[in-house]
């Protein structure tokens, strides 16, 4: 299946951050989220595993109880449950990739 970036539609989740889909199937889904400086994606948790990867700019990632400096070219793994979640300290791009599919995201 091709997802070509002309296609895609941005959702913007708040006036600092959207989200891009970037391909999905089977049990896997890519999505990019934009963040401009300041931007905060809340401390959360769900069911999915997730690798987090910096495309841009620098943040503030929290993993359970530990928060790290993040920036372009850095990963994270994420295991199912565990809280985490981000504030950009610069404009922060990221790929995010989930298995299985976060479904709630194509609705």
């Amino acid at each position: 299946m091709f997802f070509f970036e002309k296609d895609l539609k941005p959702l913007q989740l708040d006036e600092k951050s959207k989200r891009t889909i970037k391909a999905h199937g089977g049990s896997l889904m890519a999505s990019e989220m934009h963040f401009s400086a300041g931007g905060v994606g809340a401390l959360h948790s769900h069911p999915h595993e997730q690798i987090v990867y910096v495309l841009e700019g620098e943040a503030e990632f929290t993993l359970g109880n530990e928060t790290r400096r993040i920036a372009k070219g850095d990963s994270i793994y994420i295991a199912p449950d565990v809280v985490h979640g981000v504030v950009a300290i610069t404009a922060f791009k990221a790929l995010d990739i989930f298995s299985p599919q976060r479904e709630d995201f194509l609705r």
